[in-house]
């Protein structure tokens, strides 16, 4: 998918979103928000969608391209919204903002992941905690793995029916971006 492709989807099926994808994304979240074990008072959801964490965690930044999604889901929920793509993250954020940071099922969206990751660094405060599922299908799963990992401290790792869902830690011992 091309950048204009996966924006021209989204806003499509913008209104049928959570019927289509609502119990598969609630399913994952259970799994996420099960697994940790604290509390986190400032959240930021990449790819939020219709922003289906807010009904997981509090105080959610819900970054989302879509404008048709974000829209949506404020008819069901509150919650701030950026309408940008990953990659443009800095013109919206401070560094050391967020505690916890979700990439649940958008990886394959970013255009450019090294940046994206990148700005997730900077944003993140120190140890905070990172999520990123991606689809088990893809074909360089594995790859994305070792070039997440070279950026953040891989504390557990889960496989549910359809993802991979890391669990990450940022931390100053892996400052190094992939290439």
């Amino acid at each position: 998918m091309n950048k204009k492709k996966d924006y021209e989807y989204y806003e499509e099926t913008s209104k049928g979103y959570e019927e289509l994808h609502g119990e598969e994304q609630r399913r994952k979240l259970t799994t996420i928000k099960n697994n940790l074990t604290q509390e986190f008072h400032n959240v930021l959801d990449i790819g939020a969608g219709t922003g289906i964490s807010t009904e997981f965690f509090n105080n959610v930044t819900c970054l989302e391209p879509s404008k048709k999604m974000l829209q949506e889901g404020l008819k069901k929920r509150k919650f701030e919204t950026i309408n940008d793509y990953a990659e443009n993250l800095e013109k919206y954020t401070k560094e050391n903002q967020y505690d916890l940071i979700l990439c649940v099922t958008v990886i394959h969206h970013f255009h450019d992941l090294n940046k994206v990751l990148q700005e997730i660094k900077k944003t993140a405060k120190k140890e905070a905690t990172i999520i990123i599922t991606m689809l088990k299908k893809a074909r360089n799963t594995e790859e994305l793995i070792k070039k997440i990992t070279k950026s953040f401290t891989l504390k557990k790792q889960i496989e549910d029916p359809t993802d991979i869902i890391l669990f990450l830690e940022n931390n100053e011992t892996n400052n190094e971006l992939a290439e």
